[in-house]
């Protein structure tokens, strides 16, 4: 796949500098301009009605003396959670930030899974993850006369009413907190505009955007988060879908199965079916019925959950499946914050979505998707 990319960029010509150029939503960019992608991206966050949000990003980001770290410590503090998790965090640790008057800092652990630094330890950590998001906390934080505080954050945009009055940011504040109502919409503009992160989402953008099969608004994406659940195959024999226990499982998976089952086999679509999932298991029975309208991209490892592998660099695909999502005309979702952040991954006019989770529902989506996809019977 990645090979046949890489001829694609070079089939849309170069530059007069001999640079491979790429069409991006009808633009066109050379593949090393990642100033150019950049400054679209920012475009579409401005138009999102975050402004004030990203105002206050811009100003936080800026150096400073007094610092809080954005960061998600694996070996340390246990399981962080996903993507998800960690990037619907952000609009809270802004406001924290804002509200100290510190410089925050988003670290590359956010997006990877990297060693606890050496600078930071545990004694000046801070931790707001689920029932650790209270103003008592908040207070605590702002007591500290650390010059550098690392803190882990899954929280939901920080409430200014559970605060005091004497704070003089609660206008800030809210206006975050109305604002940033979807935190995956807020998170994935910051992560956008943090430096840390350029180089791996150009790299991701650049190469969904080189695949053809999946012109931009003009295809559907299937998100089916399958973690713990059991999946029958070929009839005969039940097995995870994914090797490992996460605590969350559901029929789901095999609905899914079953319908494609039922209704793809032997079909011809004019447009691919993207799929996103955490499950190689589950979109192999997918394939099977679906043949080669049914499109999933492994560039570069299995789509496991970010909390599950000890992996330390870039995690490209789990990137490049966000874009998918991103740059899709409809997502079909059931439970997860993935496809969600994927939606809003550039900017708040993203893709139409529906959730399903019943068998019948499944089944009319499945319906829809055919008719939108141009399928027809081979026979």
């Amino acid at each position: 796949m990645l090979s046949y990319i890489l001829f694609k960029w070079m089939l849309l010509g170069s530059s007069t500098h001999g640079n491979p150029l790429i069409q991006h939503e009808n633009r066109i960019y050379y593949i090393d301009d990642g100033v150019s992608n950049t400054l679209e991206t920012k475009r579409r966050f401005q138009n999102s009605g975050i402004n004030t949000f990203l105002s206050i990003l811009e100003e936080v980001l800026q150096p400073k003396v007094d610092q809080i770290v954005l960061v998600c410590f694996i070996d340390q503090l246990g399981f962080c959670g996903g993507i998800g998790d960690r990037i619907k965090g952000i609009p809270y640790a802004v406001a924290l930030a804002r509200l100290s008057g510190r410089q925050l800092i988003l670290h590359r652990s956010l997006l990877e899974n990297v060693p606890f630094d050496q600078d930071l330890t545990l004694d000046t950590h801070h931790h707001f993850v689920d029932f650790s998001c209270t103003s008592e906390n908040v207070e605590n934080l702002m007591k500290s006369d650390a010059k550098t505080l690392s803190i882990t954050v899954n929280c939901h945009p920080l409430d200014p009413s559970l605060l005091s009055s004497q704070h003089s940011q609660l206008i800030d504040l809210q206006a975050i907190f109305e604002e940033c109502a979807i935190p995956y919409l807020c998170g994935a503009a910051a992560v956008h505009q943090a430096n840390v992160f350029q180089d791996g989402l150009n790299v991701a953008r650049r190469l969904v955007a080189a695949m053809p099969m999946w012109p931009f608004r003009n295809y559907t994406a299937l998100h089916i988060r399958a973690g713990g659940s059991n999946i029958t195959i070929d009839n005969t024999y039940t097995i995870k879908a994914v090797d490992w226990e996460d605590g969350y499982a559901s029929d789901v998976p095999q609905y899914w199965i079953d319908v494609f089952k039922e209704s793809v086999s032997s079909i011809h679509c004019d447009k691919h079916l993207a799929i996103v999932s955490d499950s190689i298991r589950l979109v192999s029975e997918l394939q099977f019925n679906a043949g080669d309208w049914l499109m999933m991209t492994r560039c570069c490892s299995q789509p496991l959950h970010r909390d599950r592998t000890r992996r330390q660099d870039f995690f490209l695909q789990e990137v490049i499946d966000l874009f998918i999502l991103a740059r899709s005309q409809k997502i079909i979702a059931g439970y997860g914050g993935f496809a969600v952040l994927g939606r809003y991954w550039l900017g708040r006019d993203g893709p139409e979505m529906e959730v399903v989770v019943s068998k019948d529902d499944i089944r009319s989506q499945m319906n829809m998707i055919r008719l939108e996809s141009g399928c027809k019977s081979k026979n």
